[in-house]
Formats: structure tokens, C-alpha cells, sequence
């Protein structure tokens, strides 16, 4: 089965266009409780309207490559609401990717069954081996649940499901990095991303090691024909994101303001960009990059503790992009 294109990634390789994706917040809830998550977690949860509303809203770019992106919470926890949105694009008559980023605990064989053959792709974190992911990724309750990921990557995997890997990595813990990446490619994952933990702080030592780990993953994945999405995403720094994400509520706001709000709490009253069912098009609400950083910083300004996390978090983007650009540029360096 061939695999849809990755949408929303990027169009030409470094260059990201979100001009036909839109975000929809399913719901809060979740079924980890993943310590470095910036989003707060509670019970709010999208209704079958609010996400018709954001489905037409969607219809309304005329980009060829329109992708709507599921988030949470957990939004297998809501894929009735999923199943809805997919069949409405279907007949809508147009070409609309769907992506959904789980952490793949409620992936079974039903939903695969179901998203078998569709335009779907499934955005699977896994963080490594079992120490890792119970250090960082616990259930509510404590209980390992490391297997059951690994069986139900293996179940995507079968389904013929287009997929790929989120890792993220987390400062001071360098020493897991290798092991936990040897990990994910060992169960058979082909297609990876490869994540800083963003919403906390990266002195000089754990960035020049990130740096390292990052220029080594992408030969390792050169060498053995995995597909290192880092290459060509363009993403960097994450959290200039200008991605138009709708709240369980029907408010629009910009990326960052609902994946970070635990960390910078006051972004919502900045980043907000009007409501579905009041905005007439996604063409209206789009953002620049350099738009973003002004309201971020507006809100966040240098000499608060934000502000310095922020610079932070946008001083290891920054570098992990221009690393990024220079491997893509020259392939050899990465082989």
C-alpha cells in the first residue's frame, strides 16, 4: 500500500506551509499523564458541531493539500468524532488528509481496521524502552503500559496504516538517548521524528549534546534507510509555530497557545484569533512566524521567567534547525 504524502510537514523539503492545515482540540482528556506535556488536562471535550464548523473551515483554503490534524488530550479517546469528520470529508469531494497524534494506548484493531485504506496517518509517540516511558509517560494509576505500546505499534505496523514515530528527548539524559533510539528502530519503525522536550530549560552543555545526538541519529538513519522527518520538516523552532488550532470550544487560536499553555498560561489571551462560525476563511487567521515570536514575547517579555524559557526553547530550535538545513543540504554529511 502506497503511503499518502506527508501534509503539513512541509511542502518542498525545509519549507513548511500550513495554509491547508488546520488543528482541532478533540478533547483534554487523556489516558497518560506525560510529565513534560504543556497542554492542561481536564475534561473538556469538542462536540460532533464545533468539529463540522472546523471541517468547513478547513474546506475553505484553496491549497491542493488540505490536512485537519486530531490533538489532545488523547483523541482516540473521542474517535467516534474522528470516524464523523473523515466520512464528511469523504464527501465533501475533497482531498483532505487526516492525522492523528496518539500516544497509540487506544489503537486497536477496530480503529485500524476502520482507518485502513483512508487518507489517514497515524502520529505514534513512543519515547523509547520501558525505563523511559515510565519515567515520563506514566499511566494515571503508575501501571507500566510499555508493552501494550509496543504490541499496538506492531498492530499498526500490519495494518498497512501510513505511520510514523514521535521520540522526544529531555535535557540532562543523554545517556538514554542512544539506547531509547536503538529501542523505537528496533521494533521495525521506518519512518521517525526526533523531539527536544519543549517548555523546559537547555543549557549550552545539554544543547551542543542534543546537537551531537541529533547529527549521529541522522547518519544512523541514512545508513539503514530510515526516514528522518527532521530533514524535512522546516518546524524549527517549534514554538513559532503558526499552525491555527480550534479549542474544544470553537475558539481559534495559534499552535502554541493551547500545546504550551501549562507552561505560559497567559498565551491564549494573546493568540487568539476568533471563533468557527465568525471567521470566514483559514486564509483569514493565518499568522507569520515573525507575527507568532511579537505576541509571544508581547506576552512573554525577556525579563520574566517565560521570556527567558522562551528564548531558551527558541535558542535550541534555532540550532537544531540550522543543523538540520545544513545535513539536507549536504546528504553525504548525513550518511
Amino acid at each position: 500500500m502506497s503511503r499518502p504524502a506527508q501534509q503539513g510537514l512541509g511542502g518542498a523539503p525545509g519549507v513548511r506551509d500550513y495554509s491547508g492545515s488546520l488543528m482541532v482540540m478533540l478533547t483534554h482528556r487523556c489516558s497518560l499523564r506525560c510529565s513534560y506535556c504543556g497542554v492542561v488536562r481536564d475534561d473538556r471535550t469538542m462536540t460532533w458541531p464545533v468539529l463540522r464548523k472546523a471541517l468547513d473551515l478547513l474546506l475553505t483554503s484553496t491549497s491542493p493539500n488540505l490536512q485537519l490534524r486530531y490533538f489532545g488530550g488523547e483523541p482516540l479517546l473521542c474517535f467516534g468524532l474522528i470516524r464523523k469528520a473523515v466520512e464528511a470529508a469523504e464527501a465533501s469531494g475533497r482531498k483532505v488528509h487526516h492525522m492523528i497524534t496518539t500516544n497509540g494506548l487506544g489503537l486497536d484493531a477496530a480503529k485500524l481496521s476502520w482507518l485502513s485504506g483512508r487518507d489517514a496517518e497515524v502520529l505514534f509517540s513512543l519515547d523509547g524502552g520501558p525505563a523511559t516511558h515510565l519515567r515520563w509517560r506514566p499511566s494515571p494509576s503508575g501501571r507500566d503500559v510499555h508493552s501494550k505500546l509496543v504490541a499496538n505499534i506492531k498492530a499498526l505496523q500490519r495494518s498497512g496504516v501510513s505511520y510514523f514515530v514521535n521520540l522526544i528527548v529531555h535535557p540532562g539524559e543523554a545517556r538514554t538517548w542512544g539506547e531509547d533510539l536503538d529501542f523505537v528502530l528496533g521494533v521495525g519503525v521506518r519512518r521517525l521524528q526526533i523531539g527536544y522536550a519543549a517548555g523546559t530549560g537547555w543549557d549550552l552543555r545539554d544543547r551542543g549534546a542534543f546537537l551531537s545526538f541529533m547529527e549521529s541519529a541522522a547518519r544512523l538513519c541514512a545508513g539503514s534507510g530510515i526516514e528522518l522527518l527532521n530533514l524535512k520538516s522546516g518546524a524549527e523552532p517549534v514554538m513559532l509555530s503558526e499552525e491555527v488550532i480550534a479549542e474544544t470550544d470553537g475558539r481559534l487560536y495559534l499552535d502554541p497557545a493551547v500545546f504550551m499553555e501549562r507552561f505560559f498560561p497567559g498565551l491564549k489571551a494573546a493568540m487568539l484569533l476568533g471563533r468557527l462560525g465568525e471567521v470566514r476563511s483559514l486564509a483569514e487567521v493565518r499568522r507569520t512566524r515573525a507575527e507568532v515570536l511579537r505576541l509571544f514575547t508581547g506576552r512573554c517579555p525577556a525579563s520574566t521567567p517565560e521570556g527567558k524559557l522562551l528564548a531558551d526553547n527558541l535558542r535550541i530550535g534555532l540550532e537544531t534547525g540550522r543543523l538540520m538545513g545544513r545535513l539536507r543540504r549536504s546528504p553525504s554529511a548525513a550518511a
